[in-house]
C-alpha cells in the first residue's frame, strides 16, 4: 500500500478492495486512546449519512477495542 496522505490523527493509504474489484483509500487511526476511538466513531457516523461529490463514500469501517 502506498501511503497518499497523513495527519495528526491518521494516516491514508491506497489500497485494492478484491470483493468491489477497484482502488480505494483506506484510512488508519494511529491514536489508541478512548478520545480517538470517540472521534473515529463521530466520523464514521458523519460521512455515512453524507451524500457528495466531494466527500469521500465509507465503504467499510472496523474497530479493534
Amino acid at each position: 500500500m502506498n501511503q497518499i496522505g497523513k495527519g495528526m490523527t491518521s494516516e491514508v493509504f491506497l489500497s485494492y478492495d478484491i470483493r468491489r474489484n477497484k482502488y480505494c483509500a483506506m484510512k488508519i487511526y494511529s491514536n489508541s486512546l478512548i478520545e480517538g476511538r470517540k472521534y473515529f466513531k463521530n466520523e464514521v457516523e458523519s460521512l455515512v449519512s453524507c451524500s457528495h461529490v466531494n466527500i469521500s463514500k465509507i465503504l467499510d469501517y472496523s474497530s479493534n477495542g
